[in-house]
């Protein structure tokens, strides 16, 4: 009997301690499962069949991390192209430089998606030595490096000659503008590099078939003070397309906050077929701009028929102005009326010490 009580108590504390219950084969630093022969199990399941055994493995070893990394690069080696792309992959979310010269070679491998993977894991490694091959890949004839050349480069503004990018601008294949332009765009706004040396090709640029060619042209001429680029960037927060309204979105405030605002404001009331979705993202954008400028704009929109638009606009007032009053967009009217008749008032108290604040506020 003493001898249960104790072993039941020896259980016990056991369980209890840190760590006890862990299922994570990763638990302890140089344990088990971070030795050699569990690491190659791992690299081999990288080109299971099912999925979900893939994604774990690749899990596995982005958590070991360096310690993987040397027979990561080892795999580069290796005949199947999906394990190849796949250590290529998770070198690139390790970031060790010392896979920079592992990785060199698979820009010019014979399939894309390895290729591909190659490009973007030295993107992310970001050194000098990583940035250097990134440079050579521009002088590849193969579209799928040159355009993940330039988007890596995306990250890194400052390291790449504008002129580099804006000779590919008319290159015939799309990918490779859209990493062009992306990579001016972003000189442009980071102000680094000499994108306004680039004019010309930006402004040739906006005329090409490809929608985001087009705006990030506008972006990056906006950027460097042309207002028809501007109108261009402000366009595009009313675009039907989605992808093309949140990129507007992400760089319109800071190119010029006061046509941002002017925007937004324009946005809650806007005619398109489209417009609940457009003034739910105005009215969100007005908030996380903190501009109370924007408060007499908003009421209106807690009156509007979606309640997703109700919602985006209480959020923001209650961020402009510091209190919800008790709205709740899927309330009773008579409780959203009393939270906006408060709203209406501070407005109404308030609004003479902003900026553009002479508008009436619709009933």
């Amino acid at each position: 009997m003493i001898k249960t009580v104790i072993t039941f108590l020896f259980l016990v504390v056991s369980l209890s301690l840190p760590g006890a219950l862990s299922a994570d084969p990763i638990a302890e630093e140089g344990g088990p499962a971070t030795d050699e022969s569990f690491i190659r199990a791992e690299i081999a399941r990288l080109a299971h069949a099912q999925g979900a055994v893939q994604v774990q493995a690749h899990d596995n070893l982005v958590r070991i991390g360096r310690g993987a990394v040397a027979l990561l690069k080892a795999a580069l080696a290796d005949p199947d192209a999906t394990l190849r792309a796949a250590a290529s992959g998770i070198l690139g979310e390790i970031a060790d430089p010392s896979a920079t010269q592992a990785l060199a070679p698979l820009l010019d491998d014979p399939h894309p998606s390895v290729r591909r993977n190659a490009a973007r894991a030295l993107a992310r490694i970001g050194d000098e030595g990583s940035l250097d091959v990134l440079r050579g890949g521009l002088t590849r004839t193969d579209p799928i490096v040159v355009a993940e050349a330039l988007s890596g480069f995306v990250s890194h503004p400052e390291a790449l000659d504008s002129g580099e990018a804006s000779a590919r601008l008319r290159h015939e294949d799309v990918k490779v503008r859209r990493g062009a332009v992306e990579l001016l765009a972003e000189q442009a706004l980071r102000k680094v590099g000499s994108p306004e040396g680039e004019r010309e090709a930006l402004s040739n640029a906006t005329q090409d078939a490809d929608g985001w060619v087009v705006l990030n042209a506008r972006i990056a001429l906006a950027a460097l003070g042309d207002t028809v680029g501007l109108d261009g960037v402000c366009a595009g927060v009313t675009a039907p397309e989605d992808w093309i309204r949140a990129r507007a979105r992400a760089v319109i405030a800071s190119i010029d906050a006061d046509a941002a605002l002017r925007t937004y404001r324009a946005a809650l009331a806007s005619p398109e077929a489209h417009s609940h979705v457009i003034q739910e993202e105005a009215a969100t954008a007005l908030g996380a701009l903190g501009r109370r400028e924007g408060v007499g704009s908003l009421l209106p929109r807690l009156a509007s028929p979606y309640a997703d638009v109700r919602a985006a606009a209480g959020r923001s007032l209650c961020c402009l102005t510091g209190t919800s009053h008790g709205f709740q967009p899927d309330g009773g009217v008579e409780e959203r009326a009393r939270s906006v008749a408060r709203w209406r008032a501070w407005w109404e108290e308030n609004r003479y010490f902003y900026e553009g604040e002479d508008e009436a506020v619709p009933e």
